[in-house]
């Protein structure tokens, strides 16, 4: 017999492993597998490997290549099973065949093998059981008997009792049977305490359940006991309906979810998890409001299971007489769509067919939409809403519906959430749906009147989990009072808020910053207090950080906020916006005119006069070559100059330079400008950031394009030294921003796959755009069309307008106020430095003379032959200052006197 090392379970059908040894069987050598890893971590580890020449011309599923792991830090060998695109564009799922292991990577970093790298055969081998098939549990229509009928997978039940019996087993011997070419059958022999098992799992599927029930009851029930310290008192009785819960439903969620919670670091469940897993596995109405809310693995592990649970069960086979989704997961955005998909592939949630639709304004692209054999549906409320209305037939199966992230989907949403569960309740209640569950399932971190709604109105016996105190105050109505006092006073000053004559018992919540505190005030408490009690929150001076937060929670709880906290509010967050001065503008607001949250941005949402200081004119038509597309509607490229352009001398000097002589930078310092080659251009970057080297074999450094704009991650050994006559011309990237478009929905951020189709389109390609704006290095145009002339004629031709382009996706909307919101925000902020300006008044004597300085408005008025520039002064009879200034165009300097 062989001896094998079984190092990765599909199901009995497909298990991955390598042969230790064997009598008559040439055993593979672990020491050449090392050797040759070693030398293929030297070769595409080379510094002048030439990356393009090794990716393969085409990718095809099936195709041997060589991809790199992260997490065993090493280039391996790989077959190519399939090709996705994700949100960072085309991925490719590789199996790696000397590791056993499966990984998803760009599809741009698979390369390709040399030969002598393939010489050694692959260190893993797949084998199957031999003599058997797979077998599943079939209930009949009546549900009164089940039977054990032939099936085309393996059910779930048999692969975790084949996997069981392989941790459990000390050796595992086997004889070949059969070889095939993909696989290798085999008979397989397991030594377990001492004792050798034919394993065979020829054993009815529904012993493998109660052994394994066993099992996961005390995996479990450790699990609780662990968190019992920490639970509410009522935690005796929760524990008693988890493990009884466990016995039917959390065996099966453990196999279905224990390697992919692995991956994410999921050590254990929470406190939350331990109260609402049974409730939603058990299909209970479940609202749940905790700090970790919006999280999906608070309620998806036992969801996935309930509904396989039940698609298994041949529940839903009464509604064959309709097609669509029986479960549909809401989430607030495109992102979280994404990460929830991301998250469906890897939990092996394969059997319900998991599906991601996001539809636009387009009224032909919801048409259009397909679901097929599709159990499982992903979206939006608002992609929801546009597909009920050409597409209503498809959700005449719905039973599920999850609300991910409840309280942003009612702020973002309201009318959509009200249309979808009208909808939800119309098909529930038909006749044919008597029989068939229904459940909702609200997960966010906090409470609101919406979910007070949502309880009330439609769900039914439901299971309200809210583990965060300060939402269970919310929920609990408790009257909330905030008041303002110093800091030595507020002691004194609590027994006088709260003695209050009241014939209602009022809860109470107070809240100390000591230990020392807490007892002052239980006992001046005792002496002086009524039982009559409100929840009281004293801010003194030392509270100002929080004052934004605690604000907001007394909004949310319809408190009376006095004035001095508003004023209080208000002084704290001009003077956060203060500490934000060295902090770039806005990029939401420079993109859309508004901030969804200032008071949580960290970026600065105010004009400074110097750093904001126009270094482009306003008012012009401009030639664009956009280089780097970060969205949509924000790129990063070159102003092309209708004359002689310096960056192309540029290009064409420093070719010629390293031609010649190429210096590699020996020390890396962060600031500095060096050259950096791609391909045969080279470029001038400064470096951002110095990264640690770690285990890495070479440092990598972050770099900043000067003349494109993006930055990237790049070794630090490609850095070449940059002459100093190279970095005279000033970075010549500017910011572009399209005008009067936003996405769709609510949403801050572009789809990708809008910011992709604007990249194909105009990245390289010069444009023709009019600045309306300038602030800094950034020009906002309107419009930005591409012009193309006609050969052999005066005539010109607009392709294509770029707002017309985003808005024509159906994932872009006008935003008319954009511009208006940028300029009124300017010019308030050129009046209030105008109103600072410390101008020294004309009676003061000579020798008291005071400079200042200030930035007054301009106007540039371009004609073909002259320029008129216009300068605003505040009251300019009364100042004392230089009559001369000095003008800058095209390297010359002018000269002229103020009249």
């Amino acid at each position: 017999m062989l001896e094998l090392c079984i190092l990765k379970v599909d199901d009995p059908g497909c298990f991955w492993g390598r042969i230790v040894k064997g009598a008559g069987v040439c055993v593979e050598d672990p020491k050449e597998y090392e050797e040759l890893h070693i030398q293929m971590n030297l070769f595409y580890h080379k510094v002048n490997l030439d990356i393009e020449k090794m990716r393969l011309p085409s990718l095809e599923e099936g195709q041997v290549c060589v991809v790199y792991s992260g997490a065993l830090k090493s280039w391996c060998r790989a077959v190519l099973e399939s090709l996705f695109q994700g949100a960072d564009g085309c991925q490719a799922l590789c199996f790696l065949v000397d590791h056993a292991k499966r990984i998803s990577v760009n599809a741009d970093k698979v390369l390709a093998p040399l030969e002598k790298f393939l010489q050694l055969p692959f260190w893993v081998r797949k084998f199957q059981l031999s003599g058997i098939h797979p077998m599943t549990l079939q209930v009949s229509d009546s549900l009164e008997k089940a039977e054990l009928v032939p099936s085309s997978h393996w059910d779930t039940s048999a692969t975790r009792y084949f996997r069981n019996l392989l941790q459990a087993s000390t050796l595992m011997e086997a004889v070949l049977c059969d070889e095939q070419a993909e696989s290798t059958a085999v008979e397989l022999y397991l030594t377990i305490e001492n004792m050798k098992l034919y394993c065979i799992l020829c054993y009815t599927f529904c012993v493998c359940i109660n052994i394994y029930s066993i099992i996961t009851q005390t995996y479990i029930y450790i699990y609780i006991t662990e968190v019992m310290e920490v639970l509410l008192p009522g935690a005796e009785v929760v524990l008693k309906m988890t493990l009884s819960a466990c016995e039917n439903e959390s065996s099966h969620t453990h196999c279905v979810w224990s390697q992919a919670l692995s991956q994410w670091s999921y050590s254990r469940p929470g406190v939350t998890e331990c109260y609402c897993w049974p409730m939603v596995a058990r299909g209970c109405d479940t609202l749940i409001v905790s700090s970790n809310g919006d999280d999906p693995l608070s309620y998806l592990p036992p969801f996935l299971t309930h509904l396989t649970h039940l698609m298994l069960s041949s529940v839903y086979s009464t509604l064959t007489s309709h097609t669509g989704p029986i479960a549909v997961i809401l989430c607030p955005g495109w992102k979280k769509s994404q990460h929830l998909s991301d998250m469906l592939e890897i939990s092996a949630a394969r059997s319900l067919n998991p599906l991601t639709i996001l539809v636009g304004h387009r009224r032909e692209e919801a048409k259009s939409v397909k679901i097929k054999n599709c159990q499982l549906l992903v979206t939006t409320p608002f992609s929801l809403v546009r597909l009920l209305v050409f597409h209503t037939f498809l959700f005449l199966r719905l039973c599920h519906l999850v609300l991910d992230e409840v309280d942003v989907l009612y702020t973002r949403a309201p009318e959509e959430m009200s249309t979808i569960l009208q909808h939800f309740e119309k098909v529930a209640a038909s006749e044919e749906r008597t029989s068939m569950p229904r459940q909702i399932i609200a997960a966010g971190r906090r409470w609101s009147h919406h979910a007070e709604t949502l309880l009330t109105e439609h769900m039914r016996d439901p299971c309200v989990i809210i583990t965060a105190p300060e939402e269970a105050a919310l929920y609990g109505k408790v009257h909330q009072i905030v008041l303002l006092c110093l800091d030595d006073t507020k002691i004194s000053t609590l027994p006088l808020c709260l003695n209050f004559a009241s014939d209602v018992a009022q809860k109470t919540l107070i809240i100390t910053n000591s230990m020392d505190e807490v007892e002052q005030v239980f006992t001046d408490r005792a002496e002086k207090l009524s039982h009559s009690a409100k929840s009281v929150l004293l801010l003194s001076e030392y509270n100002a950080s929080h004052i934004n937060g605690i604000l907001r929670y007394m909004e949310r709880a319809n408190a009376v906020i006095p004035h001095e906290l508003q004023d209080f509010a208000k002084g704290v967050m001009q003077a956060k916006e203060k500490q934000k001065a060295q902090r770039p503008l806005c990029s939401h607001l420079k993109s859309f005119g508004f901030c969804r949250d200032c008071r949580v941005c960290p970026d600065r949402h105010t004009v400074d006069p110097v750093q904001d200081a126009p270094q482009h004119i306003n008012s012009r038509t401009i030639t664009i070559l956009p280089l780097y597309i970060k969205n949509a509607s924000c790129y990063y490229g070159r102003l092309v100059s209708g004359k002689k352009d310096g960056y192309n001398s540029l290009a064409a000097q420093m070719a010629e330079h390293y031609a010649i002589e190429r210096l590699h930078a020996t020390k890396v310092v962060e600031g500095g400008i060096y050259a950096l080659q791609e391909e045969d251009v080279y470029h001038r970057v400064r470096v951002q950031a110095v990264m640690e080297r770690g285990e890495r074999l070479f440092y990598s450094v972050l770099v900043c394009f000067l003349d494109e704009g993006h930055q990237k991650e790049v070794k630090a050994h490609q850095l070449l030294i940059l002459p100093s006559q190279f970095q005279i011309l000033p970075p010549q990237a500017v910011e572009i921003i399209v005008c009067r478009v936003q996405p769709i929905d609510g949403e801050v951020d572009w789809n990708p796959k809008v910011s992709w189709h604007i990249s194909q389109k105009i990245k390289g390609v010069q444009h023709q755009g009019k600045i309306v704006l300038c602030l800094g290095n950034t020009v906002w145009v309107d419009p930005m069309v591409r012009i193309t002339s006609m050969p052999g004629l005066k005539t010109t031709i607009n392709e294509y307008d770029i707002h017309s382009e985003i808005l024509a996706t159906g994932m872009g909307t006008n935003n008319p106020q954009h511009v208006v919101l940028l300029r009124e925000l300017y010019e308030w902020e050129n009046a209030a430095v105008e109103e600072k300006g410390c101008l020294v008044p004309s009676e003061a004597p000579e020798k008291d003379l005071h400079a200042s300085l200030f930035h007054p408005l301009i106007k540039w008025f371009q004609r073909e032959d002259s320029v008129t520039l216009t300068i605003k002064l505040v009251d300019p009879v009364g100042q004392t200052c230089f009559t001369f200034f000095f003008l800058f165009n095209i390297r010359k300097w002018f000269r002229n006197t103020g009249n």
